[in-house]
């Protein structure tokens, strides 16, 4: 055997002599190459009688693995955490999947959250954009605390393989509005025929930040609740100038720097006390009876 020629064919349909005179059986191409298209090749053999036959081609698609993607961001949108990427080189070869990863709560794991960032689905890879429900991301694996970052990472796959693991981006803070107060009762030490004694508890849970403030509503005796007092920092309240014997109903919710929570349990309280003491009975001797008598206090 004394040499070899290649031929190429840039996807035209038309065949080019690449090179002539090949020694070795390998070549490398100092031609410039344009990404993402595809070329043929095809080797011909010659000896002391002249050149054989060509060979079967071989197709390469000019490509390699995407490029590192940018760091990507989070952000709230209602109950869920969006994660969000622009789109990298991918090199000559179209991305066909995205893996996306999200910080457990050690601060060193990262896993994937799969269905709802699925990197293999179509709409996924289109838009570059993915969301995870908050809910997920308090339990397992991600056990994430209110109050902490969401943080990402991306890697884009083509026909080549995986790009390098972005770097973590973050942006988005699990902050919410507090969930409702808890055991609102009457406080019956305070409560008489014209006030009601209150007290509450603090939500479970307080969004990621404190709960600034209370409002406490009531029906006022007409089953139509309006506010009783806002901007209530205490855990408790007196209700006074209220009609003795009337059942009135309250309410109460919590506000932290994302608004209001829901409003707790109603509770409904009459406005009543136990009776005053009666006064000295009376008592009268009938040969056999005696008859004992007394003024009923104001109840």
């Amino acid at each position: 055997m004394i040499d070899y020629r290649v031929y190429y064919d840039q996807s035209t349909g038309t065949w080019t002599e690449l090179d002539a005179g090949i020694i070795q059986k390998s070549y490398t191409t100092t031609i410039s190459l344009t990404q993402g298209h595809t070329y043929a090749f095809k080797v011909q053999a010659r000896n002391t009688v002249g050149y054989g036959e060509l060979s079967a081609e071989h197709s390469i698609l000019a490509a390699q693995l995407p490029d590192q993607p940018s760091a990507p961001t989070t952000a709230i949108d209602g109950d869920n955490v969006v994660i969000t990427w622009a789109l990298t080189d991918y090199r000559g070869s179209p991305i066909t999947s995205y893996t996306i990863m999200i910080r457990e709560s050690d601060q060193l794991t990262f896993s994937e959250s799969l269905p709802t960032c699925d990197g293999t689905q179509t709409s996924i890879v289109d838009t570059r954009t993915c969301s995870v429900p908050i809910a997920t991301l308090r339990t397992a694996p991600y056990n994430i605390a209110w109050g902490s970052g969401i943080y990402a990472t991306v890697s884009a796959t083509n026909v080549y393989g995986t790009s390098t693991v972005s770097l973590a981006g973050n942006g988005a803070v699990i902050l919410t509005v507090p969930t409702e107060p808890i055991n609102l009762a009457n406080v019956p030490s305070l409560t008489n025929g014209v006030q009601i004694g209150l007290t509450w508890e603090e939500s479970i849970m307080n969004g990621g930040t404190s709960v600034l403030d209370y409002q406490l509503w009531s029906d006022q005796a007409t089953d139509v609740f309006m506010p009783v007092i806002s901007n209530l920092a205490a855990t408790s309240y007196l209700v006074t100038g209220l009609s003795v014997g009337d059942s009135y109903k309250f309410k109460v919710k919590a506000r932290n720097a994302f608004g209001y929570s829901e409003f707790s349990d109603v509770v409904e309280i009459l406005a009543a006390q136990v009776p005053d003491k009666p006064d000295a009975p009376v008592t009268t001797f009938d040969r056999t009876t005696v008859v004992i008598t007394w003024t009923a206090p104001f109840d």
